[in-house]
């Protein structure tokens, strides 16, 4: 079977993404829940950047733009809770490094770029407008339902970005793809739409995208091409009720740097109703990560994870992410799992 390096303890279950040599940063959100010190709750996502030479944080990034909503369920409700004036939320949707690591770039809510200089002592260099499409692109994705949602991913440059965009209330949602170098907007191809689960993943180059769309009960993980405009066919990726109905969290699926390989972690997936003495059906669940091989089109292998999933929902569960050099994969969910990819691909070279 597949092997992996001995466990990492997870830090706060928190994930972090190595964009430049010597820094990381992380998105930490604050959910409504957490009460702030001033007793007002926020949902306010940041960007933080550590010197890993030094161990040191070196900034902390936000957006601008605060969106504040009335406080709901009457008035003595609010007095308990000190809501005043509001929930208030900003949703951090991109951040990355340029290609010569240089300048450090924030992508807001409201459609606004922030632009830093990472090597003068992180001066704030310009705000750049929104694009011309966003204000009715975005206009029913409120920044609440995008600091809860996760709906945005980026290629490594953040030249290519994948939009999943509320278009109608209750959830119901579509694909965009953005690509910045001809600030060009255009939907995905085929029918992907509805009640989309809150993950996608793109390929380094941002050429290859990976998303569940709807399938009758259940959901099919898919794959589109973008040079070619076309979709690449998957076998045994449909999970409806003969699949288990497992769920996925937000950052349950990744592919590969290179586009070929595609990780997705399948979690609470049924087998069997088992009788009891009460005489209520209880159900026997499993959890895996599958591997397909996008250009084969083919499944490689399931590996049992049940010990690292806490909460087998679309914001729990596992997160899963490729190194730069594809040589690894990491499954961060309880604890933090690495695994090499050629034990899981004997083929991969």
């Amino acid at each position: 079977g597949a092997r992996a390096v001995p466990d990492l303890l997870t830090v706060g279950g928190v994930i972090v993404r190595l964009v430049h040599p010597h820094a990381v940063f992380l998105v930490r959100a604050v959910r409504p829940g957490a009460q702030a010190s001033h007793r007002v709750r926020d949902d306010i996502q940041r960007v933080e950047l550590w010197d890993l030479r030094s161990g040191m944080t070196i900034r902390d990034l936000s957006c601008d733009a605060v969106a504040t909503v009335e406080p709901r369920g009457g008035w003595l409700w609010a007095r308990e809770w000190a809501i005043a004036p509001g929930y208030r939320s900003s949703a951090l949707l991109d951040a990355h490094f340029s290609g010569d690591e240089t300048e450090f770039s924030v992508l807001c809510w409201n459609g606004v770029r922030q632009r830093w200089n990472g090597l003068m002592n992180w001066k704030r260099l310009e705000d750049v407008s929104p694009p011309p499409f966003w204000d009715a692109l975005m206009a029913l994705s409120t920044a609440s339902w995008l600091a809860q949602e996760n709906p945005v991913c980026s290629s490594e440059n953040g030249r290519i970005i994948v939009f999943r965009v509320r278009k109608k209330h209750f959830g119901f949602s579509r694909i965009y793809i953005w690509d910045r170098n001809t600030a060009e907007i255009r939907e995905l191809p085929g029918a992907c739409d509805g009640r989309l689960l809150p993950a996608h993943a793109l390929s380094r180059d941002g050429n290859r995208v990976v998303i569940p769309c709807n399938k009758g009960l259940g959901y099919a993980i898919r794959v589109w091409e973008f040079d070619s405009g076309r979709e690449l066919p998957l076998k045994d990726a449909e999970f409806g009720i003969q699949g288990g109905l497992p769920s996925l969290s937000s950052g349950g699926v990744a592919l590969s740097c290179n586009g070929r390989y595609l990780a997705a972690a399948l979690l609470g997936q049924m087998e069997a109703l088992l009788p009891n003495v009460f005489l209520i059906p209880v159900g026997k669940s499993r959890s895996d990560l599958r591997l397909w091989s996008v250009d084969e089109g083919k499944e490689l292998v399931a590996v049992p994870i049940d010990d690292l999933v806490g909460r087998e929902d679309s914001f729990g569960g596992v997160d899963l992410a490729f190194s730069p050099d594809d040589s690894m994969l990491v499954v961060s969910g309880r604890r933090l799992r690495i695994y090499r990819l050629i034990d899981l691909d004997p083929d991969a070279r």
